[in-house]
């Protein structure tokens, strides 16, 4: 009998396995629909080096944020694991679509059979707030946050339901809390939200001490916290340091609106009349029917003694004026006001073109 040596054998082994290497090799190379799934992810990946970044809103209630990571597992559940939060995904799709009542109705679901799930009770939570049912949502985060402390953006959704609450300190500590258990997740979100805070309770150096904190953080160099920044330092009558402030979120957004009619306004304070008008023509470029940059740029055609065009401008700004909530405004009819008679007390011979004007500004 033919008898095959080992170290033949081994020779035939070797040569099949290079034959099958080379032709996978080739299927590979020829397949124009293969594409390794880490191209995948990196083709779909979003640019580091955007101009134009969206505006991050300071306080948006935070995601459910499930991980991609094995999930750990809810204290006494006896449900599975990925079912569980494949439904608070949904759950979370409805919130984010606007549509509660599914959302909850999903929570239900998912509570009958896993009554202790935090990331459960903070996605009802989340509803909640969405529908003003505000009590229930802070049981709901409370009782999330029981279950599991560690879990930041439970800290920060909580300390954002204190500020509408206006329960500030609260906030302010809840707020706090998930910087120290996330700071690269929420420590430009919450000391934002914690500027804001201070901002709104005329604690200015307080609040640029936040915002500066905030910035600190902020990595993707958002355009937010700068604009509010701008709007601390115009309310301290800082009106140079509040320029450079809308110019920075203006270099990292370059359509907000909102940042050029602040910008125009602290140009018309120091003066600079021809860079106001620019700033807040661009302002109307972006929202045309912007109650505010129209008042602002009645103010600047009264500083230019071109009182046709400021009239023109607050007719329109008074059209407009009832897209702005009761507290945008009271803000700026008493802002509107107290330039005007501070116009008027330093030019008397224009007192009735002021009156004028004055009279074109509804009552809050």
């Amino acid at each position: 009998m033919f008898k095959i040596s080992n170290r033949f054998f081994i020779l035939v082994v070797i040569v099949l396995l290079l034959i099958l290497a080379g032709a996978y090799f080739f299927y590979q190379a020829g397949d124009s629909n293969h594409v390794p799934q880490d191209d995948l992810v990196e083709e779909n990946s979003p640019t580091d080096n955007l101009t134009d970044l969206p505006i991050s809103p300071v306080s948006p209630l935070s995601p459910v944020m499930v991980p991609n990571s094995p999930l750990p597992i809810p204290p006494n559940s006896t449900f599975d694991v990925e079912e569980i939060f494949a439904k608070i995904d949904q759950a979370e799709l409805a919130y984010k679509e606007g549509n509660y009542d599914e959302a909850l109705r999903i929570i239900d679901e998912v509570m009958a059979v896993d009554p202790n799930n935090p990331f459960a009770y903070n996605t009802r939570g989340n509803t909640y707030t969405a529908l003003n049912r505000y009590n229930e949502a802070m049981t709901d985060y409370s009782r999330a946050i029981a279950l599991d402390p560690e879990l930041s953006f439970l800290y920060y959704n909580r300390g954002r339901l204190h500020n509408l609450l206006e329960n500030y300190d609260d906030a302010i500590s809840d707020l706090q809390k998930s910087v120290e258990l996330s700071p690269v997740e929420f420590g430009y979100r919450a000391y934002g939200a914690i500027g804001l805070i201070y901002h709104n309770l005329s604690q200015y150096d307080k609040a640029l001490e936040a915002f500066e904190t905030s910035i600190s953080y902020n990595r993707d160099e958002r355009a937010d916290i700068y604009y509010y920044r701008g709007e601390t330092h115009t309310a301290l009558n800082d009106y140079d340091a509040a320029i450079d402030d809308y110019q920075a979120a203006l270099s990292r957004f370059s359509r907000y609106d909102e940042a050029y009619q602040g910008l125009g306004y602290a140009y018309y304070k120091t003066a600079q009349y021809d860079q106001a008008l620019e700033a807040l023509n661009e302002a109307l470029e972006i929202s045309p029917n912007s109650a505010i940059a129209h008042f602002y740029l009645g103010l600047v055609y009264l500083a230019m003694d071109q009182f046709d065009d400021a009239e023109a401008a607050f007719a329109q700004a008074t059209d407009s004026i009832s897209t702005l909530s009761e507290e945008e405004q009271e803000f700026i009819s008493s802002r509107v006001l107290t330039d005007l008679e501070t116009f008027a007390q330093e030019n008397p011979d224009q007192a009735d073109e002021v009156d004028a004007l004055i009279n074109l500004i509804p009552e809050p």
